[in-house]
């Protein structure tokens, strides 16, 4: 899951693998206050990751 704060800064919080729980945050990145709008969108560049739409 992503989230971020009132400053824009975005967050990931990594599941445990059996939905019952997440990790402690990591700080992704700042600068994400710009956008009004976030979306998982799949692998948009064929790296094998998750890309994230801003």
């Amino acid at each position: 899951m992503v989230a971020r704060d009132g400053s824009g800064t975005l967050y990931l919080y990594r599941g445990n693998g059996y939905g019952t729980g997440f990790a402690s945050k990591q700080k992704v990145g700042t600068g994400w206050g710009q956008f009004n709008a976030l979306l998982g969108a799949g692998d948009l560049s064929g790296d094998g990751r998750a890309d994230l739409i801003a």
